[in-house]
């Protein structure tokens, strides 16, 4: 929290969380916050702009209780701030770019609160119930002004520089307010911070050593692995900030933990739905440890993937997807027969690399969209993802030189109209119900799940699967002979998806300390502590069910709400069932065409190799 004030200045902070290390409610979530309110910055106006900044850097500041809050340039005299405050900070001086205002509660106003009930275990039950029983919204207009010393008077006296008028809402009103800018398509402002907004040298410096951290973690699970132990590289990498007996982790980047005690993880994510629930966590456009740029997603307000859509979206996607790609769609009849002709499909040709790519794409597109595409189609399709991935995963100055920005836009906007149309067929009264905003954003969802979801976790799965059975490494874990056998294809899947999880992280942000919590899936899976997988974690052994059910974090199922799937709060994967049966579906295909027998790999064991982001791709 350094800080540069005075007159003419802007405020700068080093970081956007508060001083100090998070504590274990905050990273936890064990913690239920005395509600939040929101408050709207609706017009700013500031009588000199050009004392207090810098022609590139006009943006509207406002910083109270130590976290900075941006928004739109000040030219346009409409600050677009709406951003979530504690109730318990309320009344609040807020300093903004070019001085001082004051919110206080409405004078006839009792914030009293009525926070969820908390579990023996330190988390929240199952019921949850609104953060705070107090409802108002009260419109305000307040001079901004600073102090200089009066050598007439000899003190300190305020004069003023400037004026704004918003409101302040908490409660029914609150989540009102918040609905009708949702409608209008205008996203509340998120804490500032450097990862995501660099705005100065020290804060870019912030920004730049993310990026660094990065490439190290990605060269460390390419190239750093010890023989015979896949994935090392990266565990090392963890380990080596780890604390609290390798339980949390430092980083990666600024004020950000990682939960790596699987106990820990567990824990964490029971209490997030909650917590979103109640604004006291957020999520921010990430896909597992990678922050993304919002190049990818023009056509959404808040320019990011559907994992970091506000509530209102989330709740009215979750219960689609869950129609869609739930555990009820998953034993579908047109599911089942999916899954079985595109297996079928793949292993008719004596020759194949194992490359689940169409496999996975023919099903993902009958299952959401109830439509069948080509392998021709499905192996474009599946061709635009690295494409994609580059385009939304680097600095955005630096992605278009790599890739077709444009072009992937282009194709991006005419899947979009193609989505649109197939899915008013397939959910046609919810579909009916939906604006046009709406629409849009779940289209832009349905493509997020088949290029990012399941696009490519399964694969990934199918990939690994294969290079565990015919590699060095599976032949060292599993002996010479194995063979596997129709009774192992479950645990036999688990266990790929344990020691080799596809999505290694799953973020939030307290919204009160602007603390970044990764839940680290790849090392909560691969947790020795005797609360996690014991000695053996990092082995790959066939375990009973009941352990996989039991410490399995793979898909996230501790975010799942009330055991309900489609509960607008739940983060759970929606299509946990659905990419079991894809991956033993394909499997089982593979034994009834004979399996290890039958099939035999042109690469030698020692060719095949397995590591943190993939496997050689087994020719048979």
């Amino acid at each position: 929290g350094a800080t540069l004030k005075g007159p003419g200045t802007v405020q700068i902070m080093a970081t956007g969380a508060t001083p100090g290390a998070p504590s274990l409610d905050v990273l936890l979530g064990r913690s239920a916050s005395t509600g939040w309110a929101l408050i709207g910055i609706e017009r700013l106006s500031c009588y000199e702009p050009q004392r207090w900044t810098a022609a590139a850097d006009l943006r509207a500041r406002v910083t109270p209780w130590g976290l900075r809050f941006d928004g739109e340039l000040l030219q346009t005299d409409d600050p677009s701030m709406h951003f979530y405050v504690p109730i318990t900070k309320l009344p609040m001086t807020m300093e903004m770019a070019c001085g001082v205002l004051s919110v206080s509660l409405p004078s006839t106003t009792s914030a009293t609160t009525a926070p969820p009930a908390a579990t023996d275990s330190g988390g929240y039950s199952s019921e949850m119930t609104s953060p705070s029983e107090c409802s108002f919204d009260s419109s305000f207009r307040t001079v901004i002004y600073r102090q200089r010393f009066s050598w007439r008077d000899w003190r300190l006296e305020d004069y003023d520089v400037g004026e704004a008028t918003g409101y302040i809402a908490a409660g029914d009103s609150m989540r009102a307010r918040a609905a009708a800018l949702n409608a209008a398509g205008i996203e509340a402002v998120d804490a500032w911070t450097p990862v995501f907004q660099p705005s100065d040298w020290l804060s870019a410096f912030a920004y730049l050593s993310y990026q660094f951290s990065q490439i190290s973690y990605l060269l460390g699970g390419l190239t750093a692995d010890s023989a015979g132990e896949p994935v090392s590289g990266l565990w090392r990498q963890v380990e080596s900030r780890s604390f609290d007996s390798k339980r949390l982790a430092h980083g990666p980047g600024a004020d950000t933990t990682s939960v790596i005690g699987n106990a820990y993880a567990q824990e964490a994510m029971r209490n997030l739905g909650p917590r979103l629930q109640s604004n006291d966590n957020f999520r921010r456009n990430e896909l597992g440890t990678q922050i993304l740029n919002g190049e990818m997603w023009p056509e959404k307000p808040n320019h990011a993937i559907a994992l970091a859509d506000n509530a209102l979206d989330h709740g009215r996607l979750r219960p689609l997807l869950d129609r869609l790609v739930g555990p009820a769609a998953a034993v579908s009849s047109m599911v089942e027969r999916a899954i079985e002709e595109a297996a079928r499909s793949f292993w008719s040709d004596a020759t194949v690399a194992v490359d689940a790519n169409v496999f996975t794409q023919t099903i993902l597109h009958k299952a959401l969209l109830n439509v069948s595409v080509s392998s021709t189609m499905a192996r474009d399709f599946a061709g635009k993802k690295q494409e994609l991935l580059v385009m939304a995963g680097g600095p955005p100055a630096a992605v278009c030189l790599l890739v077709d920005c444009e072009g992937l836009r282009a194709w991006k906007a005419a899947r979009l109209v193609e989505y649109r149309t197939a899915l008013s067929r397939v959910v046609p009264a919810e579909w009916q119900a939906l604006s046009d905003l709406e629409k849009t954003k779940v289209a832009s969802a349905v493509l997020d799940a088949l290029l990012f979801a399941g696009g490519v976790s399964v694969p990934s799965v199918v990939s690994n699967a294969f290079a565990v059975l015919y590699g060095e490494y599976g032949r060292g874990q599993l002996g010479e002979g194995f063979e596997l056998r129709e009774e192992q294809l479950l645990p036999f899947a688990f266990e790929v998806i344990r020691r080799f999880p596809p999505v290694a992280g799953f973020a939030s942000w307290d919204r009160r300390t602007n603390q970044h919590v990764l839940i680290d899936l790849l090392m909560a899976s691969l947790d020795e502590r005797g609360d996690g997988w014991g000695p053996s974690a990092r082995e790959f052994r066939l375990r009973p069910m009941a352990e996989y059910h039991k410490k399995g974090v793979a898909w996230a199922d501790q975010a799942t709400v009330a055991g309900d799937n489609a509960h607008p709060f739940t983060r759970a994967c929606p299509a946990k069932d659905l990419s079991i049966r894809m991956v033993v579906g394909f499997l089982r295909t593979f034994l009834r065409r004979g399996g290890q027998r039958c099939w035999r790999s042109t690469q030698r064991p020692s060719e095949i190799e397995i590591n943190g982001y993939g496997s050689t791709t087994v020719a048979l």
